[in-house]
């Protein structure tokens, strides 16, 4: 068996821990899934799995039927779970997110497809990004951290190293970085204040 492809399946069967998993914890709701967010993952997921199979990534596109797959499973769970997708922000991220949509389909450049699809990734992210600013907490480490192993093992399972095949993955794992960082950030932060806020002063 070919490494190559050991690594598509280890990389899929990461996605699939990480997604499954999330969609666990949004069942015991202790996470809530941002619906415009993985509404937008889940189209980008099929446009990512034909990206990658016109680009001649070989055993890489086998984590994206794996992702696509489980991120389906986690929209429909935010359909009544989740929050958002209602909003002016969520309705502008949707536009622009389509925009990106579009471009993939209809522009017959391949790296300006790309790029199009790269567009609708970091717009889509953002409703989550907001989200996480306001209520930290209702996100969790596990996926965002399993997703990102697996995009590691992604890069390895690429059998031809290109813009066409690498942009994809290293976009979605910069993604993942920053939404793990920015949980992060303000947890601390607010465990600081909170820290702070219950330290008894000394009298005189």
């Amino acid at each position: 068996m070919e490494i190559t492809l050991l690594y598509g399946i280890a990389a899929g069967i990461l996605f699939t821990i990480g997604n499954v998993s999330y969609a666990r914890d949004t069942w015991y709701r202790k996470v809530t899934p941002q619906r415009t967010t993985w509404f937008v993952y889940t189209t980008l997921g099929l446009i990512s799995f034909s990206s990658q199979l016109t680009s001649n990534a070989g055993h890489g596109v086998i984590p994206y039927a794996f992702a696509t797959a489980s991120m389906l499973v986690v929209f429909l769970l935010s359909l009544q779970y989740g929050v958002g997708g209602y909003e002016r922000i969520d309705i502008a991220i949707l536009f622009v997110a389509g925009i990106g949509v579009a471009g993939w389909l209809l522009l017959n450049n391949p790296v300006a497809s790309i790029l199009a699809s790269g567009v609708a990734i970091i717009v889509s992210a953002i409703a989550t990004l907001i989200k996480i600013f306001k209520k930290p907490d209702s996100e969790n480490y596990t996926l965002w951290t399993i997703s990102s192993i697996g995009l590691a093992f992604n890069i390895l399972a690429l059998e031809q190293y290109s813009f066409a095949t690498l942009f994809i993955p290293l976009l979605w794992l910069a993604n993942n970085s920053l939404i793990i960082t920015l949980q992060f950030a303000l947890r601390s932060s607010r465990l600081e204040e909170s820290q702070i806020a219950v330290v008894p002063i000394d009298e005189p």
